[in-house]
């Protein structure tokens, strides 16, 4: 269990530098794909709620720390992220391509939501979506068909990232 959770705090720490550091800095990018929510989807469905939760809750401060944000915005919605997948966890068969696209799809809606109600509950936050907008459609897109890509880069490291059967919650 301590592997699994170093495992995803490895992962998660080099997916936050990699899109702070290198996407963030392609300019013609008109959004930066959030790997990092793929990862947090691919550790929940895989390990539970408490781990999903937890990847969340890391991704989040580390993305936190890197970014421009106020401490615990991103924090306070991957938690909930990573919570949500992990109640389908051993549900859902992440194989194929079309279950992943459909799941960090659903997420990354699920995301969007939840940082609207966050900026509302938070005003002095600007990080507000518009819902309706070509950088949303885009960071949709990449994140839906990262996916299962990122899901089957991911199972390289089942053995360290994925927990046994009996250990899941």
């Amino acid at each position: 269990m301590i592997r699994t959770f170093i495992t995803s705090i490895i992962i998660l720490l080099t997916t936050a530098v990699f899109e702070s550091a290198v996407l963030s800095n392609i300019t013609f990018l008109p959004a930066i794909p959030d790997i990092s929510l793929v990862c947090v989807v691919f550790i929940a469905l895989h390990n539970g709620k408490i781990y999903g939760e937890s990847s969340g809750f890391f991704s989040g401060l580390f993305l936190d720390f890197l970014g421009a944000c106020p401490l615990g915005f991103n924090c306070l919605f991957r938690t909930i992220i990573g919570y949500a997948g992990g109640k389908f966890c051993k549900i859902l068969n992440t194989e194929g391509f079309v279950v992943p696209f459909l799941i960090v799809l659903i997420a990354t809606v699920m995301k969007v939501f939840l940082v609207q109600v966050i900026s509302l509950l938070f005003p002095s936050v600007t990080v507000a979506y518009k819902i309706i907008s070509f950088s949303f459609a885009f960071e949709l897109l990449a994140n839906s068909f990262l996916a299962p890509f990122m899901f089957r880069l991911l199972r390289v490291f089942k053995n360290s990232l994925v927990l046994r059967p009996e250990n899941v919650n």
